[in-house]
């Protein structure tokens, strides 16, 4: 894999919930941008039409870091890379590194653009 694309993680506000009190709400108008310092590995994966009312394409992307490498990267996050900004769809691995116990190998994660 190449590790050639630099990204930025786009972490959403926790602010009171309206609709439930005591509860938060995930916004974001304006997330903490967190600069990531290590190169990523992003390809494409597959992209769609979607014409529900407007048009849309969904694309899909794939980040893996290298070997040894944890980034601080959530469920909840976007991700800003190549002029795009992508969601995490599901959850975030960390696969475990097989010599060192409780360390991380590496981390993959899906994201996904959609535009129009």
């Amino acid at each position: 894999m190449a590790y050639t694309t630099r990204i930025e993680i786009l972490r959403p506000r926790e602010v009171p919930s309206r609709y439930t009190p005591g509860s938060v709400s995930l916004d974001y108008s304006d997330p903490e941008v967190i600069p990531v310092d290590m190169r990523v590995s992003l390809q494409p994966t597959a992209s769609k039409e979607q014409a529900d009312g407007r048009m849309s394409v969904v694309s899909g992307w794939f980040l893996s870091t290298p070997v040894g490498a944890d980034i601080d990267l959530r469920s909840t996050d976007r991700v800003r890379a190549l002029g795009r900004v992508m969601q995490v769809l599901g959850e975030v691995l960390r696969w475990p590194h097989p010599i060192r116990p409780g360390g991380v190998h590496h981390v993959e994660a899906t994201l996904e653009e959609v535009t129009g």
